[in-house]
């Protein structure tokens, strides 16, 4: 999970809002079509939770505060995410993950809040687990969104690997600046504006080394 900065909420969004439109109802279609795109756009490609990579048809809309019980924020753009299908419909996984198992829980913090401040409260390890400073909030990424599910702590855990190759490349220690560098590499979008998957891990880790 990394932070994530809102854009601008598709026009066709604010159209059928405001002409009385509901989610999922009447000519929704092509708007939804529009959300997915922005949603992509904002998040570079990656699941708003695991940071796994998402594409438009092989997503899901996700609604922060669930639509069960707050009706009046179903097509408020500040509330939607993108996000993986969490495993859903793998015949290999007993086990779901991001909004597929979250459903209609409560997530104490929004990574797309920027009073959230996801960047200062998430903590990866070396070991590939997620957890934060914040002690309920930690307990909520492995009940509320399965975030320690083992497939994606294997893909952290080698993601650390890459770095500390990267790291170990040349004899001594890196500068600051090398590790900035290198940094910026990871954290920089591609030509289609994708950022690299679990990209949250390096950007704790390296900034971890940075501000030692």
């Amino acid at each position: 999970m990394i932070s994530i900065q809102k854009i601008k909420e598709p026009d066709a969004l604010k159209v059928y809002r405001l002409s009385g439109g509901i989610y999922d109802g009447e000519h929704f279609t092509e708007v939804k079509d529009e959300i997915r795109k922005a949603l992509l756009q904002e998040q570079g490609f990656i699941c708003a939770y695991c940071m796994r990579r998402i594409e438009k048809n092989n997503m899901k809309v996700e609604h922060w505060l669930c639509q069960s019980d707050n009706d009046g924020l179903t097509l408020i753009y500040s509330n939607l995410l993108g996000c993986c299908k969490g495993y859903d419909g793998d015949k290999r996984s007993k086990l779901k993950t991001c909004d597929t198992k979250k459903g209609n829980k409560k997530l104490k913090y929004n990574p797309s809040n920027n009073l959230s401040r996801i960047n200062q409260i998430i903590k990866y390890n070396g070991d590939g687990r997620i957890s934060s400073t914040d002690e309920e909030f930690s307990e909520q990424l492995d009940s509320v969104l399965s975030l320690n599910y083992f497939r994606l702590i294997q893909n952290r855990k080698e993601l650390f690997s890459v770095i500390r190759r990267k790291l170990s490349e040349k004899p001594g220690t890196r500068t600051n600046e090398e590790k900035r560098r290198i940094l910026e590499r990871f954290m920089t979008r591609d030509k289609n504006g994708k950022l690299f998957e679990y990209c949250g891990v390096v950007n704790y880790y390296l900034n971890k080394l940075i501000n030692k």
